[in-house]
């Protein structure tokens, strides 16, 4: 989600103007870094998308959530990341656009909102797969049902942030967006601003902390109570909680920073935040984006088969069970 390095003269917006200019040597470490950032976001992101289409095994439920942050993560590997890099590099200055800036906006925040509802969705699903066993699972957890709730939070994603985006300065009478500049024009709104933070992150991470907290104590409950011959099964179930708590730690140590200071930003009108701590904190959230795909290639053998494959790492394969298609799948309870 790019926030604004210049904005308004104090009379207009009561924030001052601001401004980075890069050395050479910075600029080149800065360039390398997103680079790097860059490249391991549309590798990983496509080796987990073309390894989803082509393996049937792979296609499981659980699996489509996978599938979906990969393309919210592949849209900010090639948007976001790409074009912020353009703007930070020219020492803020966008040069592609006041309709673009509107463009790049609504995928940016779309794709981020759609990014937290899908790690919101992977923690959820886990959790229903340990506590109403394979055959309530079965019939609650359906394709249908697993389509559709992928593309409500899409379209809900869109409904908020496309026509705020899109029209909030013809709303409001004015823009705040200087020429060659681009940030959304609700920056300093803080309504609008609040909204959007319980939208992508408060009310996603609390469900995702109560949920893993949830399969967590359920596992632990199990494993005191199970006979001797179920306990290599609850640890192998115990090691997947492990990992999506993992999936989810990592997601709030990326998401937390940037939403604090987006908050404080707006309150205190730029006054409060420094402008290249904000930026860090930008780059940070992004890079969510990056560390998903790896994630999966380290928890998920099947997958990680598959990247070892695309990139032509025979030597590794090998040491995969073909068998194993989620991430360390959490074995459903059996009915009682």
């Amino acid at each position: 989600m790019a926030m604004e390095n210049t904005t308004l003269p104090q009379e207009v917006t009561g924030l001052t103007v601001t401004s980075k200019e890069w050395s050479l040597g910075q600029s080149i470490t800065v360039a390398m870094v997103i680079l790097i950032m860059v490249s391991i976001n549309i590798v990983g992101n496509s080796c987990t998308i073309v390894a989803f289409c082509s393996d049937a095994k792979l296609r499981t439920l659980s699996n489509y959530y996978i599938f979906n942050l990969a393309v919210t993560d592949l849209v900010i590997g090639f948007v976001s990341l790409p074009f912020y890099a353009v703007y930070t590099l020219m020492n803020y200055t966008w040069p592609f656009g006041r309709i673009f800036c509107k463009v790049f906006n609504i995928l940016d925040y779309m794709v981020c909102a759609e990014s937290s509802f899908t790690v919101l969705f992977i923690s959820l699903d886990r959790l229903l797969m340990v506590k109403l066993g394979p055959g309530a699972y079965q019939r609650i957890v359906t394709k249908r049902r697993t389509a559709l709730l992928i593309a409500t939070t899409w379209l809900a994603s869109f409904v908020l942030y496309g026509p705020t985006i899109a029209a909030f300065d013809v709303m409001r009478g004015y823009s705040i967006v200087p020429e060659n500049d681009c940030f959304v024009e609700f920056f300093n709104h803080l309504t609008i601003t609040a909204v959007t933070a319980v939208f992508d992150f408060f009310t996603p991470s609390v469900l995702i902390i109560l949920f893993n907290a949830l399969l967590y104590l359920d596992i632990r409950q199990r494993t005191r109570t199970s006979r001797q011959d179920d306990q290599m099964s609850l640890r192998k179930d115990l090691k997947a909680a492990k990992n999506l708590a993992i999936l989810a730690l990592v997601f709030l140590i990326c998401w937390a920073p940037y939403v604090a200071c987006a908050l404080l930003e707006t309150i205190c009108s730029s006054s409060c935040v420094n402008v290249d701590l904000l930026n860090f904190f930008t780059w940070l959230l992004w890079l969510n984006s990056s560390i998903n795909p790896l994630m999966y290639a380290a928890s998920i053998p099947r997958f990680r088969r598959h990247f070892q494959r695309l990139l032509r790492c025979p030597q590794l394969t090998q040491r995969v069970e073909p068998s194993e298609n989620t991430v360390n799948t959490v074995s459903p309870r059996a009915p009682n």
